[in-house]
């Protein structure tokens, strides 16, 4: 696995996200996820990140949906934003579709941004 594959990878199938809480303090999150029976590439992942010293690791979810009911999904989520600024610093010169919201993501994070207020 690379880094671009990495990129490649949350174009298509990740999430780069910030929101708010009720005590107005921002949190960062990097997700990916694959119906569970197709979780070969998370465990993948899972294992490239831990070896490059990010710790994480996958957990089952339930998604449910009117088109096809509920189903199990492997979903792999980091938190820290020390770990999230690595890997959005090694991602984001690959990135296509989520570039802006990796550059937004990373420049807060390197602001040091944790509330708004």
């Amino acid at each position: 696995m690379t880094w671009a594959y990495v990129a490649g990878f949350t174009d298509g199938d990740g999430s780069i996200l910030w929101w708010v809480d009720k005590k107005e303090r921002i949190h960062f999150q990097i997700t990916w996820g694959q119906i569970d029976k197709s979780a070969d590439v998370i465990h993948a992942l899972e294992a490239f990140l831990n070896a490059g010293g990010i710790v994480c690791k996958s957990r089952i979810a339930r998604q449910s949906r009117k088109a096809y009911g509920t189903r199990e999904m492997r979903v792999l989520a980091i938190n820290r934003r020390e770990d999230i600024l690595t890997i959005l610093k090694r991602i984001t010169p690959y990135l296509i579709l989520k570039r802006e919201a990796a550059l937004e993501v990373a420049e807060a994070i390197e602001a040091g941004v944790f509330s708004v207020v």
